[in-house]
């Protein structure tokens, strides 16, 4: 049985560096703690992309963000190796693998993922990125005069 791990002040006040230090140790009693991995992967996704959780005194260099960034994905592919069909893990998985250009893997996450929660707003926002914005429908270009 997996604890539940909760970072969310450490998250809100900007300390990320806190946050995953807290992860890490929870990792390192449970290294198959897929709560553990999905929640350091979103605290090393916001401090590679330079998200509000990192603080001035943790900012990364670009060469320390590209390599955060792919561990992300390290860690969102064991949490999905644990967890097959876990939202959070495929949905994290998605937006791992766009952020270091693996667009093949990044869809068929957001596929998995759209199949058990079609309507689910960050599936939906994953897909429309993947997708790229739609043409107007015909009432849209209707109530423009055709355009």
């Amino acid at each position: 049985r997996q604890r539940c791990v909760c970072v969310e002040e450490e998250w809100e006040a900007g300390e990320a560096s806190a946050a995953e230090g807290v992860l890490r140790g929870v990792l390192r009693e449970e290294p198959d703690s897929v709560a553990g991995l999905v929640g350091l992967g979103e605290v090393l996704a916001g401090r590679a992309s330079g998200g509000a959780s990192s603080s001035s005194s943790s900012s990364w260099s670009e060469e320390e963000a590209e390599a955060g960034a792919r561990k992300v994905v390290t860690l969102f592919r064991r949490a999905r190796q644990l967890r097959p069909d876990s939202l959070p893990t495929l949905i994290g998985l998605a937006k791992a693998a766009l952020a270091v250009g693996e667009e093949a893997e990044a869809e068929a996450m957001v596929g998995k993922a759209f199949k058990r929660a079609p309507s689910l707003p960050a599936v939906l926002l994953l897909l429309t990125t993947l997708l790229g914005p739609l043409p107007p429908s015909p009432d849209a270009r209707a109530e423009r005069g055709g355009r």
